[in-house]
């Protein structure tokens, strides 16, 4: 793991580190002999504008793609993609996840037109969707895409396995969206949704911050900072 990185050769070392290592979580801990991180020889970063913190976590199978005009792609430190994670990004939209949080097996996030913006500590359970758009009046053309604004992800949020996170969707911190959800609007700070459309049931009892408080991470280089405050 030392030689680990995201060249060919970076690849090769990985792999070889994982003959003498169990699989699925028995990897994670690779992650932190090499400030390079993981990264499997089977994912595929397609992404002149990808970038990450120390220590990141790659599983098989992962795909980072730029599309026409994507924005970037920017990771913090200690961030998991398990296996079969797919990333995109296209027609100026970027996505940020920030530090020590996971998407787990087989979730998609896509951000087309608007940003798809992830805090802290965030835990997206496996066959997570989330898209900061949808189609326009002819679904089959691809260049009327429309969106209601990004997808903000607060800090210590936990959203469940199978969620759909719909664009112009605020969920504040300390949230959970249960499993299947499919979330069309707000949720609050330290709430629980639940159902299709996602409604409020219950509070968390979790002390969340104002809404409006995740807002200034919203640019380049606000959320730079937010990832990385000792630059």
């Amino acid at each position: 793991m030392r030689r680990a990185g995201r060249s060919s050769f970076g690849r090769m070392a990985s792999w070889l580190a994982t003959l003498g290592t169990p699989p699925y979580h028995g990897r994670y801990q690779l992650r932190y002999m090499n400030k390079n991180g993981f990264i499997a020889a089977t994912a595929q970063i397609s992404h002149a504008a990808f970038s990450s913190g120390p220590h990141l976590f790659m599983g098989q199978r992962v795909v980072v793609y730029q599309d026409a005009n994507g924005g970037a792609v920017t990771l913090g430190k200690n961030v998991t993609l398990a296996d079969d994670v797919i990333i995109e990004t296209g027609q100026k939209g970027r996505i940020m996840i920030g530090d020590d949080s996971r998407c787990q097996f087989r979730c998609h996030l896509a951000a087309y037109k608007e940003d798809i913006i992830i805090g802290k500590n965030v835990g997206i359970a496996q066959g997570c969707a989330f898209f900061s758009h949808d189609h326009g009046p002819s679904p089959e053309n691809h260049s009327e895409l429309v969106s209601k604004g990004p997808i903000i992800i607060e800090d210590d949020v936990w959203i469940g396995s199978g969620v759909t996170v719909l664009s112009g969707v605020h969920i504040g911190r300390g949230a959970v969206v249960a499993t299947g959800a499919v979330v069309t609007h707000d949720v609050p700070a330290g709430m629980i949704a639940a159902g299709v459309p996602a409604r409020i049931v219950k509070r968390r009892g979790v002390q969340g911050k104002p809404e409006q408080d995740f807002q200034w991470r919203h640019t380049n280089e606000q959320f730079s900072q937010y990832l990385h405050p000792e630059l």
